[in-house]
């Protein structure tokens, strides 16, 4: 007797894993009310996992320039660039929107290298509010500077620092130059 193996012989990739996530969702999406038009089907967005801390999560993304450092990489007349994520304990975060998981940019060219570049609106969303005020208690927050591994992305690590966040921590997350 042959046995067909679940994974080819390259094995499960998250990528993989995340491309069959959000090509099933379309087949899981909910009707909408009675009185919604039939012809235009209810599309379900994925959340990621809600923290489990007491407070809810504010995110900005930053771009940082050193002027003072050439980037001989880029070329002349670049200097070098970080893209950033702080997430941190938020306030009043009902007034601003879900942040996604990923920039749309980043997002197009991670779905499109999986080869599902279609389903890009149908990408998770977050637990974290875009520009919600911080947190005040008085004291300063804790930082985490969390740098991801090599093969991965900022975005594969999003339910870890949302948790951090919500617990009271300020969690810094790096985008890699040339690498992501």
């Amino acid at each position: 007797m042959t046995t067909t193996p679940f994974i080819s012989q390259k094995g499960m990739t998250r990528r993989s894993m995340l491309g069959a996530a959000l090509a099933a969702v379309p087949l899981a999406a909910v009707a909408g009310p009675a009185w919604a038009d039939p012809a235009a089907p209810a599309v379900t967005r994925l959340m990621l996992p809600v923290p489990t801390g007491p407070h809810p999560v504010g995110t900005v993304q930053l771009h940082l320039v050193d002027r003072s450092r050439p980037d001989d990489i880029a070329g002349p007349g670049h200097f070098r660039e970080l893209m950033a994520t702080v997430w941190y304990p938020a306030r009043d975060v009902q007034r601003y929107p879900v942040a996604p998981w990923m920039p749309a940019g980043a997002l197009q060219a991670f779905l499109a290298d999986a080869g599902f570049s279609a389903l890009a609106p149908l990408a998770p969303l977050t637990a974290g509010h875009v520009g919600a005020p911080v947190r005040r208690s008085g004291r300063r927050l804790p930082v985490v500077v969390f740098s991801h591994g090599a093969h991965s992305h900022q975005g594969d690590h999003t339910i870890m620092v949302q948790e951090l966040a919500s617990h009271g921590y300020a969690a810094v997350t790096v985008a890699h130059q040339y690498d992501t």
